[in-house]
């Protein structure tokens, strides 16, 4: 108690029987003017009412009052804040007579306590508003970057002269670079505002690593560098985390390695560090050989908008958020992140991660090692150290007794003495790129070897053009293996390498990585898979019906989302493909009410979104609503078909779709539509394409005329709807100056902007009639499928 508190007497009723003089300096009252009165009486209404109910259990119970806060008005109307401390006041009996206590103004300390939370709400407000406005301007940027990229792509599909394609790809990567610029920003403004969620599904590491190097391996052979990945087999097959954001993590840091590599090599590997029944901690690693970083720089690197100095930034680009980001992802996983480097000598980049143990069901990896392989010698000749270690111990996780040598000599050296000593190598798999004797001349030294000619010989190429694939055919290559190699191709190779009767024959891989074949997916009656289709346009449904029989998959289509569960009820399917906006009931509701009845039983079937509005953010509204990927419309077949597979088989696959079809040479055709994904679902079939032509044409007529009486109804709801779904129509047939109507159409009515919807709708039926009038031309048929 200090000498400014004002000490008080209570009776059993509660009211003052003593008051000290300090009451003046704190209430403005004297003493004899609150002699008789309650604490109550001198409180708000509200705070008298809250306050009488603590004060009254208190009494009940005869309990000291401990820190009690309340509010009381001073003599001259404003408020004070006090803390009440008193105790019982008991006679020589024990008999409660009152109470004892002090107040203590601490009107100053609340009204610091009020500032300072309404300083934090500010700056939390102003957070949010950063925030927001982050994600409307990417969103806002985005949207015109979208017909940047896509017009560009068209452009780059016509015929253009060298300096005119130089341009084009200018634009092109410009374009791209800006768009993950976007997404960097998007990312970093989620994770500030603390409203970046961490997804959890079992997912096979294996898979992953080696999906995200395939996607990088181009970029890296493009400057001569090899990339490796590893994992080591101590590490769970599977594991249950946000495989996205994990991929993301690996995907900037190797994709910085790459960056400031110029010769060498980029390793990525995954280590145990530690494990529990439930959990793992895996350390992820990513070492380059490239221009590495001062020490004195090393501190700052994680740091936001962080470069290693500004000639980095002009040379090699990059907002500085990436490194930033990945802290913060791998901290949000419970792991941490860090760097060790040497200048001019190289990087590694490391972080870890807490991830649960998943269902080992989903992995790829071999539970059983074949008697076909254990035991196996296997010899694997390579220039370069790093790779020799990884297959090493890939080979020695199955069981096989590998050997290395580092050059074409050494190898035939080895081989030699192994076939002396009477344990020789069934199998060698070797490089082509190798300084002195490479791959090729390696293995016709080897075929022409009567003593070394049964050697099953594996070829390991970067490169993988038809040319090399042709030529070790004829010197008796069994099989070819594209850079970076993946580890079940690897497991498939040696399996049929050294089963009886395998096929002596090598497979002519074609010229990236991602282009090694893959089982094709089998699920349903008869294995061909059955898919359920929810679209209601009907060009679209027809449209994506001939894509996906195409590929001998069996369709059901429904209209609505609400049709889509009817047809569920009924008959099981393998996956769903769910359009995002339908009447009645749209693609969003349907998923929740789906995975509202998996819940708890196990289940889980793939649903894929189709939207008109694929990008980063459209993503995660997907997948917040339970979907479990998208493909962007107008429906592009190999994008379909690959995510597709994707789903049904657990892990990414090779599509087996069409290649796009070719520009035609009719000028009405270049100025107005591509149709080549149309065509490619027909497979040139002129009736049905002509058909689905004349559907087209009565539909978007149809189409037209309910958006118009729309329009003159001023319902923004219906005109949304109206014109997204003749944005989708139109769009199947590459009629991009209509399409990008209806969108704009589209967009101002979900934004309420209507002012000047009428003359955009006029530029629209123009369009239309434009692009009718191409169908309506009697030849229009015949010059375009000739021109396929």
């Amino acid at each position: 108690m200090s000498t400014s508190d004002w000490v008080w007497e209570t009776d059993t009723n509660g009211d003052f029987s003593y008051c000290s003089k300090k009451v003046r300096d704190i209430l403005g009252y004297v003493p004899e003017e609150i002699i008789g009165k309650t604490s109550l009486d001198l409180m708000p209404e509200d705070e008298a009412e809250k306050i009488g109910k603590i004060l009254e259990e208190i009494k009940k119970k005869k309990q000291p009052i401990k820190d009690l806060e309340n509010w009381n008005v001073h003599k001259d109307g404003h408020r004070v804040c006090l803390l009440t401390n008193g105790i019982p006041i008991l006679d020589d009996k024990g008999n409660w007579k009152g109470y004892r206590g002090v107040d203590k103004d601490i009107t100053e300390r609340k009204q610091a306590e009020a500032e300072m939370l309404k300083a934090k709400e500010a700056a939390e407000a102003a957070n949010q508003a950063k925030s927001d406005f982050l994600a409307n301007m990417s969103h806002e940027i985005r949207t015109p970057m979208n017909g940047v990229i896509g017009m560009t792509d068209l452009l780059l599909d016509t015929e253009l002269d060298d300096e005119q394609r130089d341009y084009a790809e200018t634009v092109k990567s410009s374009a791209d670079a800006l768009l993950t610029v976007i997404n960097d920003i998007l990312d970093f403004s989620k994770i500030e505002a603390g409203k970046l969620e961490m997804e959890n599904t079992d997912f096979d590491l294996q898979v992953l690593m080696e999906d995200m190097i395939a996607t990088l391996a181009q970029r890296a052979q493009e400057k001569g560098l090899e990339i490796f990945c590893s994992v080591d087999p101590d590490v769970p097959a599977v594991l249950c985390g946000d495989s996205g954001r994990l991929r993301q993590i690996l995907m900037n840091l190797t994709g910085n390695a790459i960056k400031f590599t110029e010769k060498g090599e980029v390793v990525i590997r995954a280590e145990l560090n530690a494990k529990t029944d439930t959990h793992a901690t895996v350390r992820f690693s990513v070492t380059d050989t490239g221009i590495g970083i001062p020490k004195d720089r090393q501190a700052a690197i994680f740091q936001s908008f962080t470069q290693v100095d500004g000639s980095t930034t002009r040379k090699f680009g990059g907002t500085g958020l990436g490194l930033t980001i990945s802290k913060q992802l791998a901290e949000m996983m419970g792991g941490e992140i860090g760097l060790e480097s040497k200048e001019g000598k190289g990087s590694t980049f490391w972080f870890t991660a807490v991830l649960e143990k998943g269902d080992e069901e989903v992995s790829s990896a071999p539970t059983m090692i074949p008697a076909d392989i254990r035991n196996l010698r296997v010899l694997v000749v390579d220039d370069n150290a790093t790779n020799r270690t990884i297959f090493r111990t890939q080979l020695a996780s199955w069981g096989c007794r590998p050997a290395e040598a580092g050059d074409g000599y050494s190898a035939l050296k080895i081989l030699r003495e192994a076939k002396d000593s009477g344990d020789p190598f069934p199998l060698a798999i070797l490089d082509m790129q190798m300084p002195g004797m490479d791959g090729a001349a390696l293995g016709q030294a080897i075929k022409s070897n009567p003593v070394l000619s049964d050697t099953v010989l594996v070829l390991m190429s970067s490169i993988g053009d038809s040319a090399d694939a042709q030529q070790c055919k004829a010197i008796g290559f069994f099989a070819m293996l594209t850079k970076p190699v993946r580890q079940s191709r690897l497991y498939n190779v040696l399996m049929e390498a050294m089963s009886a009767g395998a096929p002596a024959e090598v497979e002519v891989p074609e010229s990236t990585p991602e282009s090694e074949t893959t089982p094709t997916i089998e699920s349903g009656a008869n294995g061909r898979p059955r898919i359920l289709l929810a679209e209601d346009n009907a060009i679209n449904q027809k449209l994506a019906i001939l894509l996906l029989e195409k590929k001998g998959w069996r369709v059901a289509a429904a209209s609505d989302g609400k049709e889509a569960l009817q047809a569920l009820e009924s008959e099981s399917f393998d996956l769903i493909l769910m359009d995002v906006q339908m009447p009645i009931m749209g693609g969003f509701e349907a998923t929740e009410a789906i995975r509202k009845k998996e819940n708890g039983t196990g289940a889980h079937i793939p649903i894929v979104a189709m939207t008109a509005n694929a990008m980063k953010g459209e993503r995660e509204k997907c997948l917040e609503a339970g979907m479990d990927d998208y493909v962007a419309k107008p429906i592009n077949a190999k994008e379909l078909y690959a995510t597709i597979e994707r789903m049904m088989d657990g892990r990414p696959q090779r599509s087996a779709g069409l290649e796009p079809a070719g520009g035609s040479d009719n000028p009405r055709e270049v100025a107005r539509l591509d149709l080549s994904t149309v065509i490619d679902a027909v497979d040139g079939d002129k009736e049905l394409l002509k058909e689905l032509a004349e559907s087209f044409v009565e539909d978007s007529t149809g189409q037209l005329e309910e958006l118009r009486e729309s329009l003159e109804l001023g319902d923004a709801e219906q005109i949304g709807r109206k014109a997204h779904r003749l944005k989708g129509a139109v769009g199947n047939f590459g009629a991009k100056a209509a399409y990008n109507l209806a969108y704009e159409l589209e967009t101002r009515a979900r934004e309420s902007r209507l002012d000047d919807a009428f003359p955009l709708y006029e530029k629209l039926e123009q369009e239309m009639k434009q692009v009718k009038a191409f169908f309506a031309e009697p030849g229009w048929l015949e010059g375009i499928i000739s021109n396929e």
